[in-house]
């Protein structure tokens, strides 16, 4: 009797489940590795490559190239106790600022730029090359490369790691520090101090003018204002004299403490008015008399106030005083 539970077909699908196992390739079991040999295995081989790049050699030539570059073995006494590893600027004397200026570095028929040892008088031929060790192009081995060096915007700027440049710039015979007259070494201490003297002389003009009596306003006047006028009132004379003051103030106050500034003022008014002559370096009285010659390169002013202190002068002095009024 057919057993009315089980399904229709039941007994060939089992037999062919059966046949498929039995028929069934047999699985391979895949090899498995630990992490730790793993990073043992990529460190042996990262070794070998560094092995075989040879990198110790590669790091000696790139020091022996530093040493190149920033060395110099030339003796040269200017270079002694030189400080390396800092900042340094340089600027351009005359104070102009272009965009760009070159620096001459190698010295070349019809643009000379020779070295004068101070000790031996030996004179070399400069020649700035990174890939040498001395800036005298008598000593260079091989064909040497030459640097070139721009000002730009009238400042350049060099860092620590700039040491030959630095020494380069230290000897150039252009640098003011040498005797030259193209750059000098930019230094911020000596700029703060021209600066506090500029303020402090300013300052000093402005009180002056205020301190000054009448008399010697006039005579200040009458010596630095172009357009002075005798008929000026006494505000227009002090407006002239606060203008001059803040205008050229090293000569206000060289003259408001010149001693012999009313002999001067004196001087001034009287040749104004016709009571003096100067010409060809005499001074000639109303008369027509020589009564003060001019030294070669002396201020004319100077030589009339001399020539009051003196006992002749005296006399004119006190005559045109009160001519003057």
């Amino acid at each position: 009797m057919t057993d009315w539970k089980k399904p229709f077909g039941s007994n060939k699908t089992e037999q062919t489940v059966a046949e498929k196992s039995q028929n069934a390739e047999p699985q391979v079991q895949e090899e498995t590795v630990k992490v730790s040999d793993v990073s043992a295995l990529v460190d042996k081989l990262f070794a070998e490559k560094l092995q075989a790049a040879n990198l110790p050699k590669q790091e000696t030539q790139s020091k022996e190239f530093l040493q190149v570059r920033n060395e110099n073995f030339d003796e040269i006494p200017e270079l002694r106790g030189f400080t390396a590893g800092v900042e340094r600027k340089y600027v351009l004397v005359d104070g102009t600022k272009p965009i760009s200026r070159n620096l001459l570095t190698r010295h070349k028929e019809g643009s000379p730029l020779q070295y004068i040892n101070p000790e031996t008088k030996e004179v070399h031929a400069l020649f700035f090359s990174l890939t040498e060790t001395s800036f005298f192009k008598d000593k260079h081995k091989g064909i040497a490369k030459v640097e070139h060096v721009h000002f730009k915007d009238g400042i350049l700027t060099t860092y620590g790691s700039d040491i030959k440049l630095q020494k380069f710039l230290a000897i150039h015979p252009g640098n003011k520090a040498m005797g030259g007259h193209l750059f000098e070494e930019y230094n911020p201490s000596k700029e703060a101090e021209v600066e506090i003297d500029t303020f402090e002389v300013e300052n000093e003009a402005r009180n002056l003018a205020v301190q000054l009596s009448a008399l010697k306003q006039d005579a200040v006047a009458r010596l630095l204002c172009i357009d002075y006028k005798e008929d000026w009132e006494p505000a227009e004379l002090k407006k002239a004299i606060y203008i001059q003051a803040k205008k050229q103030p090293k000569n206000f106050v060289k003259l408001a403490n010149d001693p012999t500034l009313e002999l001067k003022g004196t001087a001034k008014t009287s040749v104004h008015r016709g009571l003096l002559t100067y010409k060809n370096y005499k001074f000639y009285n109303k008369a027509g008399d020589v009564i003060c010659t001019v030294a070669p390169n002396q201020n004319e002013w100077d030589a009339i106030a001399d020539y009051f202190l003196s006992g002749e002068g005296r006399t004119t002095y006190e005559y045109l005083k009160n001519a003057i009024g």
